[in-house]
């Protein structure tokens, strides 16, 4: 026998409105198949389900010293707003030396900056605190 698709009482086949939640075609959209289970799902809790790593802290950690000008880091942790503001800030710090090329001593600020910037970053994932990624997952 059929059953209603929201409160599960066994309705016969043809009835229009279900008798006791009084939802209208009760069997629309129902699976009509022999043996299919619709209780059937996955548990995300299960390790051989997991949909994606755990970010790991070393990773970010060498993102932040070799390349975390570029903004590398945040963009491998899913922060890609920072990550787009990073790269924006240290390219502005890199033209900006290049644009105004009478001024030798800008050029030691901004590059020195840039890799006191990379260095603070570089510590920031080095020091072990509850990091976590854009997802809210803690670092490994």
């Amino acid at each position: 026998m059929n059953q209603c698709k929201k409160c599960g009482t066994p309705i016969e086949k043809g009835t229009d409105v279900c008798p006791i939640c009084g939802v209208e075609n009760p069997l629309e959209n129902i699976a009509m198949e022999t043996g299919y289970d619709l209780t059937k799902t996955f548990t995300p809790v299960e390790p051989e389900y997991q949909l994606t790593k755990q970010k790991s802290r070393l990773v970010t950690w060498l993102l932040g010293l070799g390349l975390g000008f570029t903004g590398a880091p945040f963009f491998y942790l899913g922060f890609i707003k920072l990550g787009v503001f990073w790269l924006l800030f240290s390219g502005i710090l890199v033209a900006l030396p290049l644009i105004l090329m009478n001024i030798p001593w800008l050029l030691y600020v901004c590059y020195g900056g840039l890799g006191a910037l990379n260095v603070i970053l570089a510590l920031y994932y080095a020091i072990p605190h509850d990091q976590k990624d854009a997802r809210g997952e803690y670092l490994k």
